[in-house]
């Protein structure tokens, strides 16, 4: 696949731009809004205690709100990432980006990670919104990852993303062709973590990603602008 563009808004808009540590204050939360109106990014990743404030700032200008549930380890349990989400996407958020059990997962059991994913992915489609799992591909084997994205199939999740950032890695690209072999077209792939330079973005985007969530973007953006500004 190869990866055609040629504007620094067309690039922009793969992105989901994440502010999601856990030392955010306001006037950090209020430089990355002006910063996602700045880009024209795609969408705002923010943790549930920011989405109503998120939402207030970047209605009507084309800029979505996502949120997370059981970020970012996975365990908690399956009731309580709903209730997360349904009140996460009750104050606007329209993407719901959701940590599978990571554990269930490392003892393979498919039939937990099946019910969870079906959970969440009705709950998000209930509410005209997006759900994507984070698979945290950095503490898994390749079977494992592939076993996951067969789940997501079957379960028609909209995302399987790679990586929390909290994790030990991030995106690889062996990791998103594995993925994107597994999945093909019927569900979308976000690569995430360690998405800091313009060359590792436009890689992931050849390898078959459609969304990158990275708390990067100025950076991203100005190697772009700077790399076609001749």
């Amino acid at each position: 696949m190869k990866c055609e563009i040629s504007t620094a808004r067309q690039l922009a808009s793969y992105f989901d731009y994440a502010l999601l540590g856990p030392t955010c204050r306001q006037a950090e939360f209020d430089q990355f809004l002006l910063e996602c109106k700045r880009y024209q990014v795609y969408s705002a990743a923010v943790n549930g205690a920011w989405v109503s404030y998120a939402v207030e700032q970047l209605r009507d200008i084309g800029i979505k709100v996502g949120s997370t549930a059981g970020f970012p380890f996975g365990q908690m349990s399956v009731a309580a990432k709903r209730e997360e989400a349904r009140i996460a996407l009750s104050q606007g958020a329209e993407e719901i980006d959701y940590v599978l059990n990571i554990g269930k997962l490392l003892d393979h059991d498919y039939r937990y990670i099946a019910e969870e994913m079906r959970e969440m992915t009705a709950l998000c489609h209930e509410q005209g919104a997006l759900a994507k799992v984070i698979l945290e591909n950095c503490y898994l084997s390749p079977e494992e990852i592939r076993g996951a994205c067969e789940v997501a199939v079957e379960q028609g999740i909209d995302y399987v993303k790679t990586s929390t950032g909290f994790g030990t890695g991030g995106a690889e690209a062996d990791d998103v062709r594995l993925m994107k072999q597994v999945v093909g077209d019927r569900v979308r792939i976000k690569a995430a973590g360690a998405m800091r330079t313009l060359d590792k973005t436009l890689q992931m985007i050849e390898l078959g990603a459609s969304r990158i969530g990275s708390g990067f973007i100025p950076d991203i953006i100005g190697e772009f602008s700077a790399r076609h500004s001749g």
